[in-house]
């Protein structure tokens, strides 16, 4: 069923998977090292500095890592939350950049709303299996590298729509 004509798209189950050691290796080793996962716990954590869902990204400033964060946010409706988060922070020019692993959701405002940043979008071919997952999950992933130039670099044009 589909509502106001979007298509469904399932709540994930939980919203703490980890993400793959060799997506994140893949990240470093093309963006260089990342200083802080911006959502993460101490068990799925893939850098020393991390933010937890006890200190909440969502909530604070991230002006004092002015470094390269990290983040596989939690999935669902917590990904336009947290795309918000990443604008502003790039914007005002609190951290220097930030690579995101997220559902190939190009039809979305929160894709829309990282791609205002991006400087390099990495389409991930096949389904990824998150750490802690039974099985490969059911959406695309891509990267998205972004940085607080303000610039996007990576040409898109979301204004046509083809009928």
């Amino acid at each position: 069923m589909t509502e106001k004509g979007r298509g469904y798209m399932p709540q994930p189950v939980r919203l703490d998977w980890g993400t793959p050691q060799y997506i994140f290796e893949y990240a470093v080793k093309r963006w260089g090292v990342h200083h802080i996962d911006l959502a993460a716990s101490k068990e799925n954590t893939k850098c020393s500095l991390y933010i937890d869902e006890e200190e909440n990204a969502l909530d604070g400033d991230w002006g004092r890592y002015h470094v390269r964060g990290w983040l596989n946010p939690p999935y669902g409706k917590m990904l336009k939350p947290f795309a918000k988060q990443v604008s502003h922070q790039l914007t005002t020019g609190n951290i220097e950049s930030v690579t995101i692993l997220v559902p190939s959701r190009t039809d979305t405002e929160w894709f829309s709303i990282l791609m205002r940043h991006a400087v390099e979008v990495v389409f991930i071919r096949g389904r990824l299996k998150f750490e802690g997952a039974e099985n490969s999950a059911p959406f695309p992933s891509v990267l998205i590298h972004m940085k607080r130039t303000g610039k996007q670099t990576v040409p898109t044009d979301y204004s046509v729509k083809i009928d």
